[in-house]
């Protein structure tokens, strides 16, 4: 176990994977926004997304937006 700890550091992978993975979080939901606005306004989250509305494209209108709030 502590060789497996230890591995990412001595070859550099936690460093290069630093600057290269990230993560956004996006609910999706049944409910509308309203029903949650106010957990995904304090919340990291990028946007939220009503299931029926999952698309690639509505995803990618969420991954695009610079601002608060995004599509529902």
């Amino acid at each position: 176990m502590e060789a497996a700890r230890a591995l990412p550091e001595r070859d550099g992978v936690a460093v290069a994977l630093t600057g290269r993975v990230t993560s956004v979080i996006i609910p999706i939901s049944t409910h509308s926004l309203d029903d949650f606005e106010e957990l995904v306004a304090a919340g990291p989250a990028r946007g939220f997304l009503r299931k029926s509305a999952l698309s690639t494209r509505a995803i990618g209108a969420v991954l695009d937006n610079s601002g608060s709030g995004a599509p529902t």
